[in-house]
């Protein structure tokens, strides 16, 4: 995999577990062993990203 397609492919990741974050704390409790699942997920994909490339930008675009 190219340098470039690799962090595509993991800023892709990122995109992906922030919304299952988002989509499980929406559905349950904070305190909600999913919340958290999908939190660790997305703290892991973002450490992954951080190995590769650092620092890492985080930017939200919208009222969502």
């Amino acid at each position: 995999m190219t340098d470039r397609t690799q962090r595509i492919a993991l800023y892709a990741d990122i995109v992906q577990r922030m919304s299952g974050a988002l989509r499980a704390a929406s559905l349950y409790s904070i305190a909600h062993p999913s919340v958290a699942e999908h939190v660790r997920a997305l703290l892991e994909a973002v450490r992954r990203l951080h190995r590769v490339e650092s620092p890492v930008l985080v930017g939200f675009i919208g009222a969502r």
